[in-house]
């Protein structure tokens, strides 16, 4: 007995197609994440610098922002509860931190990480370190935005010349090219 081949090729075909897209799938999910903490820690972070100059401690401070960013950012919230649980729970700051960097892949917050890390084996104010990085961050996220700002008139050119170049053309010579038709199949019938 023959079998045929075409239902094992389909279900390898679907097997294949599954593996790959679910693949784009979790790398899209991974990149929207860390493009929503990335958004997001600019604002945790002066939340932060505001608490610690409010008197709280890091700890306490990081709580703090967390609770509050849990409507407006909710996935950078989740990774600090996270890290103020395993604060709670008695690991080492620095783990911890490490860990929260880590776990968000974001390169702001990997910097932010080394920032305090430094500022705590060198002594220097939290306050006075955060202070200087927001404003970093600050300046970071107006660059970011200048530079988007700066490539619109490219993209709207673009868009402009594709929708508005081509139906132009279309009614400029549509008529004429109507008219050369109709007189060549004049011509063709003979008439």
């Amino acid at each position: 007995p023959e079998r045929p081949l075409l239902p094992i090729a389909a279900v390898l075909v679907v097997v294949i197609i599954t593996f790959f897209a679910t693949d784009m799938w979790v790398e899209r999910k991974i990149a929207y994440r860390k493009l929503s903490v990335e958004r997001a820690f600019p604002d945790a972070l002066d939340l932060l610098l505001v608490c610690i100059e409010a008197g709280h401690g890091l700890d306490q401070a990081f709580s703090r922002v967390a609770t509050e960013l849990s409507s407006s950012a909710p996935v950078l919230s989740a990774d600090m509860k996270l890290a103020v649980a395993q604060l709670r729970a008695g690991r080492e700051r620095e783990r911890v931190m490490a860990d929260f960097a880590w776990r968000t892949g974001v390169a702001d917050i990997s910097s932010f990480v080394t920032v305090l890390r430094q500022a705590n084996q060198f002594g220097v104010s939290i306050a006075e370190t955060l202070r200087i990085y927001a404003d970093e961050m600050r300046n970071k996220r107006f660059t970011r935005a200048e530079e988007k700002a700066n490539m619109m008139p490219a993209k709207l050119a673009l868009g402009a010349i594709l929708f508005t170049v081509p139906p132009t053309m279309i009614v400029l010579i549509g008529p004429s090219i109507i008219l050369i038709v109709r007189e060549m199949a004049k011509a063709a019938s003979g008439g």
